[in-house]
């Protein structure tokens, strides 16, 4: 399969603000950055395909998220199987502000200003609109994406259906924007207590043991003592121990999410790399995880 190494990676001229009054002097640019994969493309085109609407392949756009794109590129296998299958065009464009596709903000008074959902999907819009003049084609375009990318995904269809044919989102969290009702959303911690029971394989006392921990920490962490125990069990740096029990579990819920976000059943680097690691997670990482001691009985309950 096609990975980041197989792209031909190029840059296009956008605009910082693609609203700009036509009667404002202009805006000015920043270079954006996208892979492209046009092999599968190119050799349908060469067998006749790709030559009316009605056989056209599809073009797969992804749009990108609060990551540099490559992280997504070596993670989002469908479209690459689709693409194969039926001769597309693969596409995956970076977020504005993100990666390689970074304005320059010197002298601009409010210099993320630009970085709005409506900026980037125009983003995404003229991208594609220069694209199908550069290949010559009419072909659909179905937008994909995983969480925040995800949600790009789904209102690019909304937003601009004379643009996206359709979209495929996965983990999108569109409730969680600020104008939703969220009084009854559970976010990640559904998936994170799944994964650290016995249905996702894992044991129902390490789920049990992990809330647990939530009515202990904020306790112990109110004596000098308990914070040594709690510092040396979490192996902290000198000059970064924890100050409070809040703020293990802060950094304990953290690790947690992170685990369930890239709780796949083979060793990935998605998560990771959005940290700057260049180490995979194991298979599983939250039973990984589990199995370090929280899958024993430790005689603890959750009241």
């Amino acid at each position: 399969m096609p990975g980041r190494i197989n792209c031909t990676w190029r840059y296009i001229d956008q605009p910082l603000d693609h609203f700009t009054d036509p009667s404002e002097p202009a805006s000015p640019t920043y270079r954006e950055r996208y892979c492209l994969y046009d092999a599968y493309f190119a050799k349908a085109r060469a067998a006749g395909f790709n030559s009316t609407t009605d056989e056209m392949a599809p073009i797969l756009f992804y749009t990108g998220n609060e990551s540099p794109v490559e992280e997504y590129v070596n993670n989002t296998g469908l479209m690459w199987n689709l693409a194969k299958e039926m001769g597309c065009l693969v596409v995956f464009a970076e977020h504005r502000y993100e990666g390689d596709s970074f304005p320059t903000m010197e002298g601009e008074e409010d210099c993320v200003a630009g970085g709005t959902t409506a900026q980037a999907l125009a983003d995404y819009a003229a991208l594609i609109a220069a694209l199908k003049k550069e290949y010559k084609t009419e072909a659909p375009v179905i937008a994909f994406g995983g969480s925040y990318g995800g949600m790009l995904a789904g209102w690019f269809r909304i937003a601009r259906p004379d643009v996206v044919a359709g979209s495929i989102a996965a983990s999108a969290p569109v409730r969680m924007v600020a104008s939703a009702d969220t009084s009854n959303y559970k976010g990640g911690w559904e998936a994170i207590g799944r994964g650290m029971s016995k249905a996702g394989g894992a044991t129902d006392n390490c789920f049990l043991n992990f809330r647990s921990v939530h009515q202990l920490a904020e306790f112990i962490g109110q004596s000098d003592y308990g914070l040594e125990v709690m510092n040396k069990a979490a192996r902290r740096c000198e000059g970064a121990e924890f100050k409070s029990g809040a703020e293990l579990l802060s950094w304990g819920g953290i690790n947690c999410f992170f685990m369930a976000e890239g709780n796949y059943p083979f060793a990935s680097t998605y998560i990771p790399f959005s940290m700057g690691i260049d180490i995979p997670f194991p298979a599983w990482p939250t039973r990984v995880g589990c199995a370090a001691g929280l899958d024993e009985d430790l005689g603890k309950q959750h009241i």
